[in-house]
């Protein structure tokens, strides 16, 4: 291929070759395929953009082959296809994008092929879609702006989805139907429409250290599915619940997970009829430290400390505008059965040699603001000295009036801080 536009069909009948697309196009109208791999194997096409016909690339029964750099856009129905047992493919940083059905489609047992920095963006349905497939791996992928959703394993085993990217779908960053034994570790889905993570029904899937944030409803929801393992994962920022299990759940184990700051709490099961292991799960909020002296001018660089059951769990200073940044903290530990025990918060801030302890309360994310008296005779040096520069010079009796007048404030600042320590 010579870098011109080609208005028909690839059709590739042999094995072993590999094409260099050098920029070419090739241009459908609406029907047929692009490219065309009937039980080929070992060819490599690369450097490639086809647009326009009902398939981009259509891998049948074939195996072995490598497809890299290219883009399908613009297809009636999919991007990329490896249908019937196309097994041991890899795909490498191929674009898919404004498909009308899937970006990537794996179909009809086509198993252990390797989908890596692959992009499907603005697709009608899925942006990655596996059917009835095992033993796949995808590895940093990106699936954002789908229709439906950005991966979905349906009728699926066995599995490895690792390091992807779902965000801004209208539905789910990932879901799974029907699905069981597959591996979803490190990924992350942000801003979908309906959730992060969706599973229903499915069972002995395993989802690990996997972020969902900022999503409209949920950021990981488990619907009539039964032992699926969910550890280490987070979800924070979302609309409705964290984790939500709805339906018949059960025996499904949510351990060690973080809930922060989502709309409707951490953890949600009343919907839920199975039994369910919570252990070690958590529900946080943020904290933001404000230190201020008692007029309220903001202190920059005072010590802030934040312990956990006595446990302390982050250290920082404010800046100059008294503040710290905003802090994890958890507010609740989930027992096995869900129930809860409330985390006691200490925070204590040093400044200018004093310090203040306090016990937080953190069922909501919130500023807590600490005082510390205001620096004793700083209002009352600067008058004196400019009235003695202005008498053309300092004389000793305006070291006594100033010397007077600094302690007097200190004695006063002192008594007030005394005081409002005793009632505190």
């Amino acid at each position: 291929m010579n870098g011109s536009v080609y208005t028909e069909t690839i059709v590739v009948t042999v094995d072993n070759i590999v094409i260099d697309g050098n920029g070419s196009i090739v241009l459908g109208s609406g029907s047929g395929y692009g490219f065309n791999l009937n039980g080929r194997s070992n060819v490599t096409i690369y450097n490639v953009t086809v647009t326009g016909w009902q398939v981009g690339f259509y891998l049948y029964s074939s195996s072995k082959n490598n497809l890299t750099g290219n883009t399908a856009s613009h297809n009636t129905i999919y991007g990329f296809v490896l249908d019937f047992s196309s097994n041991n493919n890899i795909l490498y940083a191929n674009n898919a994008n404004n498909n009308t059905e899937y970006g990537f489609a794996l179909d009809s047992t086509s198993n252990n092929n390797t989908f890596r920095i692959n992009t499907a963006n603005y697709n009608t349905e899925y942006g990655f879609a596996l059917d009835s497939t095992s033993n796949n791996t995808l590895l940093g992928n990106t699936a954002n702006y789908n229709t439906l959703c950005g991966f979905a394993l349906n009728f699926s085993s066995y599995n490895n989805l690792t390091g992807n990217t779902a965000n801004n779908n209208t539905q789910y960053g990932f879901a799974l139907f029907s699905s069981s034994n597959n591996n979803l570790t490190g990924n992350t889905a942000n801003y979908n429409g309906y959730g992060g993570f969706y599973i229903d029904p499915s069972w002995y899937n395993t989802l690990t250290d996997n972020n969902a944030d900022y999503n409209t409803l949920y950021g990981f929801h488990v619907y009539n599915s039964s032992n699926n393992n969910l550890t280490g994962n987070s979800a924070s920022n979302n609309n409705g619940y964290g984790f939500y299990l709805s339906g018949n759940s059960t025996g499904n184990n949510i351990t060690g997970n973080t809930a922060l700051n989502n709309t409707n709490g951490g953890y949600d099961w009343s919907t839920c009829t199975g039994i369910n292991d919570f252990t070690g799960c958590v529900v946080a909020y943020y904290l933001c430290v404000n230190v201020t002296d008692t007029s309220g001018s903001p202190l920059s660089g005072a010590d802030v400390e934040v312990l956990s059951n006595g446990t302390v769990i982050y250290t920082t200073t404010t800046g100059s505008n008294g503040l710290t940044s905003w802090i994890d903290v958890p507010y609740q530990t989930l027992m096995t059965d869900g129930t809860t025990t409330n985390n006691t918060i200490t925070v204590t801030v040093q400044y200018s040699g004093s310090n203040i302890t306090r016990t937080v309360d953190m069922s909501s994310s919130h500023v807590e603001t600490f005082q510390f008296p205001k620096a004793a005779g700083s209002s009352l040096i600067l008058p004196v000295l400019l009235l003695a520069g202005t008498q053309g010079g300092v004389s000793p009796m305006v070291y006594v009036a100033v010397g007077i007048a600094v302690v007097g404030v200190a004695i006063v600042a002192g008594l007030v801080y005394y005081f409002r320590r005793m009632k505190a």
